[in-house]
């Protein structure tokens, strides 16, 4: 495998077959992927196979205590956030390449270049499955909460297809993991 690079536009095509694969059909749609691109507060980082395919990816953005709390239209969450904050946002491995540390790397890269004060991961859970919680676990992630059905409007308005292949079905519980790294 090669090192992480950044996200190119040579990549988009490829990426939105993972994310297509990963959380239905046109969740990530190209004017996301667009906007992760151009945007100074959107970092992203790839992984190509030997044959220069990409095989996973991750995006993070800087966030705040305010976004937060209007994204999950909860007021009363409790995050000792700042404006420098991370979300650890979009990551897919594909299927073919997991259980063999990439998820990881990807993350470790973003950490150790982004280096801030605190982190947060959104997962979804569908019945006992939570999508990212061996990375949470093996980065020391805490879950602060569940919301059931967050993403279901979105799921509803924009028709997405859920990796399940039913249309318009998000059931899924939103887990959101918080870290906090201790700076003296």
């Amino acid at each position: 495998m090669d090192k992480i690079k950044k996200i190119t536009i040579n990549d988009l095509k490829y990426i939105k077959e993972l994310a297509d694969h990963a959380f239905g059909s046109n969740y990530l749609n190209l004017n996301y992927f667009n906007k992760v691109l151009n945007s100074s507060l959107y970092y992203s980082w790839i992984i190509h196979n030997k044959a220069n395919i990409p095989i996973a990816f991750l995006v993070a953005y800087k966030t705040s205590k305010q976004e937060i709390a209007s994204y999950l239209d909860d007021k009363s969450i409790k995050l000792q956030v700042n404006d420098n904050t991370i979300c650890l946002d979009t990551m897919v491995v594909n299927p073919r390449f997991r259980k063999q540390g990439i998820g990881k790397k990807l993350i470790e890269n973003a950490m150790n270049q982004l280096f801030e004060s605190s982190y947060i991961m959104y997962a979804w859970k569908n019945g006992k499955t939570i999508n990212m919680e061996g990375i949470a676990n093996e980065f020391n992630f805490k879950i602060i909460k569940e919301y059931k059905q967050l993403w279901k409007k979105d799921c509803l308005d924009n028709k997405f297809q859920c990796p399940s292949k039913k249309i318009n079905t998000c059931n899924c519980t939103t887990i959101v993991y918080y870290k906090s790294l201790s700076i003296r």
